[in-house]
């Protein structure tokens, strides 16, 4: 069923002459890419490789704000790097399918246990918030850098993370229901959400650039087989919670 929901959305795209390929305005004002280091907290079912802080233009880490173009918190390892045992990584649980036994709405698949994936190109993309269209149909985009310092945890309205298994690209997927997947790029693949899901906290510490990034105890993601990226294969629901800590990149040099 939901390969046919996916097929209708892409035949609606083409087949509607006024989809451009901008739908979402960019941050505004401007925002420049800010080279940030990240760490995993222990006990999550996101974890690090154990070789600490993942830190921007270090080790085949990219690790910013604003790298993706929309405003997001951003965390990928081992990009443009020669791939062997040293490699960084991130590891994802998937050991814990969420099939609610008494749901009030059945959930049309059944999620399985898929082990504990080690990813050396792994990555998590955390997004804030995105306004309804306005005069000229598109959507305005939020930075991160826009929620408040002062230490109280916010709403990210889409989170995503890719995990490779088996040789398959994989998005693990938090909210998405005001700004769905390829919303603002429809010519690269389908529009979905992610039904039934927890969103992301983000909380800015009071007057500094540090970013919790938050998926309390309990929360839950939707995994999706994302090989085609017109055809996404719903896989279902995963307990997945974890905290990442964005902070400003060290500069050498200085304390």
């Amino acid at each position: 069923m939901r390969r046919i929901i996916a097929a209708l959305t892409l035949a609606a795209l083409c087949a509607a002459p006024s989809v451009v390929r901008a739908q979402c305005t960019a941050p505004n004002p401007p925002v420049s890419v800010v080279p940030m280091s990240a760490v995993v907290a222990q006990g999550g079912y996101l974890s690090s490789d154990g070789k600490g802080a993942y830190v921007d233009g270090t080790q085949g880490s990219i690790v910013d704000l604003n790298g993706g173009g929309n405003g997001g918190a951003n965390l990928r390892t081992s990009v443009d790097v020669p791939l062997n045992p040293k490699s960084r990584f991130l590891s994802f649980n998937l050991n814990s399918p969420f099939n609610d036994p008494n749901p009030v709405v059945p959930d049309a698949v059944f999620a399985l246990p898929l082990g504990v994936v080690q990813d050396l190109q792994g990555e998590l993309h955390v997004l804030y918030r995105v306004d309804p269209p306005g005069p000229t149909g598109q959507h305005q985009e939020h930075s991160i850098q826009e929620v408040p310092d002062d230490g109280v945890f916010y709403t990210s309205e889409r989170t995503n993370l890719f995990v490779t298994i088996g040789g398959v690209r994989h998005l693990l997927m938090f909210g998405g229901e005001a700004w769905p997947f390829n919303l603002c790029r429809p010519d690269e693949g389908a529009i979905f959400s992610a039904a039934g899901t927890t969103k992301l906290q983000i909380a800015r510490l009071p007057d500094s650039d540090t970013y919790l990034l938050q998926a309390p105890a309990g929360s839950i993601a939707r995994l999706f087989d994302y090989s085609n990226t017109f055809a996404p294969i719903d896989k279902g629901l995963y307990r997945f919670s974890f905290l990442v800590t964005f902070s400003p990149k060290p500069v050498k040099g200085k304390k």
